[in-house]
């Protein structure tokens, strides 16, 4: 996959528009967070790290140079109760399970803390569960919380997309090439 095919699926999996989706992208290439690419056979392939990082990104995206400065910040969320896992690994694990058992996951814009929420009923929960919790760890937590949501549905559209191959995503598929010839 690479950065266009990661932004079209962005796109059609969030709501969000390309152009908003370019702009957060774009800050993200600028600070080495995802791959500055080139084009072509030859461009940086996108990782799962990389998706992850994009997606946390539009979630808290005030504005996008914002956004890629505290990128870093709720990636490196621990789970609670303390575990070892931190939210940009299970979120990078998501992304490339095809299918995968999550419902949806919540990432809170007013303070570090997500919830991923599986099919099963089990929920994972990362960062600071409360807003007295960010404020006693050193964040502005506002009273009211903002929440984007991710649905199960797009996690597994932006996942068949690394299952798809060396390609740039399901649409240019090795099979598909071979379709058109």
């Amino acid at each position: 996959m690479d950065i266009t095919y990661l932004r079209r699926a962005l796109g059609s999996s969030t709501g969000l528009s390309q152009g908003q989706i370019g702009h957060v992208v774009h800050h993200l290439m600028r600070r080495d967070i995802v791959p500055n690419n080139g084009r072509g056979r030859p461009a940086a392939k996108v990782q799962l790290e990389h998706c992850a990082a994009s997606l946390v990104a539009l979630a808290i995206s005030g504005t996008p140079y914002e956004a890629t400065g505290r990128v870093i910040e709720w990636l490196s969320m621990p789970e609670i109760p303390t575990g070892p896992t931190t939210f940009g690994d299970h979120l990078a694990s998501v992304c490339g399970a095809y299918p995968n058992d999550v419902r949806e996951i919540r990432i809170c814009r007013s303070w570090p803390h997500a919830v991923v929420v599986r099919a099963n009923g089990i929920v994972a929960e990362f960062g600071y569960g409360s807003p007295e919790a960010a404020c006693a760890a050193g964040y502005a937590a506002a009273s009211v919380r903002s929440e984007f949501v991710i649905p199960g549905s797009a996690l597994d559209a932006l996942a068949s997309g690394f299952q798809s191959g060396p390609g740039v995503g399901p649409r240019d598929s090795d099979a598909s090439r071979a379709q058109r010839r």
